[in-house]
């Protein structure tokens, strides 16, 4: 796809780490990257991100910023469901995303802007230190945080751990402790 989109003139190519859920569900089994393959793909679209001729950027794969971030810790991208982002369905549903099927709140009841501001399904996904498992512990948590979406599927969760994400923040603690 790369180089298609390279060979063609193309100013960006967004490539999207499969979200387990609606109609991701039923090819999950046989499309899902292991956790190895997510990590060897992401260093690989990091390397490919350095020739600036085209925008390269990896969707709904928030552990690619603790990847880019060893390199360039000035930069903030990971998920931004509930935090930069929201999804509003045809019934006025708000959602962090369009992957992350928990309601918080309908825009038909309130307005947008006291959902945004109050609910408390947004508050908990900006508070890092609500984030479950390795996540939670991980010095990468505020670039990163993890899919919120894939954790809500493996786990049933918007705070459990990114399920696909090899780093293993327990040596985050030990080095730390170490200096």
């Amino acid at each position: 796809m790369d180089d298609l989109a390279r060979s063609m003139g193309a100013h960006a190519l967004y490539l999207f780490l499969l979200v387990p859920v609606g109609c991701g569900i039923q090819i999950a089994e046989s499309q899902m990257l292991s956790a190895g393959e997510v990590e060897d793909w992401l260093k690989w679209v990091h390397e490919k991100s350095k020739d600036r001729s085209m925008e390269l950027r990896p969707i709904c794969a928030p552990q690619y910023y603790r990847i880019a971030e060893e390199s360039d810790p000035s930069k903030r991208a990971g998920c931004l469901a509930g935090i930069n982002i929201c999804f509003i369905s045809h019934k006025g549903d708000v959602y962090p995303c369009g992957y992350l099927p928990v309601s918080a709140g309908n825009v038909r009841e309130s307005k947008l802007s006291r959902i945004w501001a109050g609910s408390a399904t947004f508050g908990q996904l900006r508070d890092f230190d609500l984030l479950e498992g390795k996540c939670g512990v991980c010095s990468h948590k505020v670039v990163c945080g993890g899919c919120r979406a894939r954790g809500f599927s493996e786990q049933g969760s918007i705070l459990a751990e990114e399920p696909f994400c090899l780093h293993e923040p327990q040596t985050d603690f030990i080095k730390e402790l170490a200096v």
